[in-house]
Formats: C-alpha cells, sequence, structure tokens
C-alpha cells in the first residue's frame, strides 16, 4: 500500500496474532481501491524447492469493494476459491483473477486469514470450490 506521504508499506509485513490479521484487513479495506493484492506466505510451512526459496503453498488475497478474495493452494490442494457472497463482483489483478460470487464478508475473510495464521492450512470456515 502506498501511504498519503508517498511511503509504502506492506512488503513484508508480518502478521503473528488475530489482532494483526484484524488491523491489517482493516488497512487493506481503507486503501486505494486500486491497490494490489497480497500474496501470503506461512513461514511454518515447508519449502518446495529450498535452494530457490519456493514455498509449497500459493494465498492470495484481495479486499475491493467491501469483500474480502482469497485464492488457496498447497501441495495437498488444487488452487481453489471460496463460496462466497453471491452478488460479490469477480475482480482481476496482475497475478490472480478473482471469480465472481468468491469474494467474503470481511468478517468472514478475517476469519479465514486467521485460521491460516493458526493452521497454515486451507481455512475450514468457508466451503471452496476447485
Amino acid at each position: 500500500m502506498i501511504d498519503e506521504d508517498g511511503s509504502y508499506e506492506g512488503m513484508n509485513t508480518v502478521l503473528q496474532a488475530p489482532e494483526d490479521v484484524t488491523a491489517f484487513v482493516g488497512k487493506v479495506a481503507a486503501a486505494d481501491p486500486y491497490a494490489d493484492s497480497i500474496r501470503l506466505v506461512h513461514d511454518k510451512r515447508p519449502l518446495w524447492d529450498a535452494e530457490q526459496g519456493v514455498t509449497d503453498h500459493d494465498v492470495v488475497a484481495a479486499v475491493v469493494d467491501g469483500f474480502g478474495y482469497l485464492s488457496h493452494r498447497d501441495r495437498d490442494d488444487a488452487k481453489a476459491y471460496p463460496v462466497g457472497v453471491p452478488g460479490s463482483p469477480g475482480c482481476e489483478f496482475d497475478d490472480e483473477d478473482f471469480p465472481a460470487g468468491s469474494g467474503l464478508s470481511l468478517e468472514q475473510f478475517t476469519a479465514a486469514l486467521v485460521e491460516f495464521l493458526h493452521t497454515a492450512k486451507r481455512p475450514t470456515n468457508v466451503r471452496w470450490v476447485v
């Protein structure tokens, strides 16, 4: 996120507790509506390729128009999107296209991120569609 003073925030932000996730979602929700997507890396998951530093998971998130968007893929689960609010629009980013109907309420989105923080696995508080 680029703040009003021109400073950049967000790269390598560390979230350790549920309140960190809640505060971060609040910042992202209040950010520029054209802010980019967020790649989440869980440091408790093993690396797919330790030499190259490639993670064994790909989790992308975004907040657009009051909806939280999420995609998840790891070595055990194919890429999937949540079954979200039926009227949520799709949105596109350079590294992710979220389908219409996959946007979650910010409360459910935050809960999914908190679950991911605690378990390092695909959140179970939402239904997923491959």
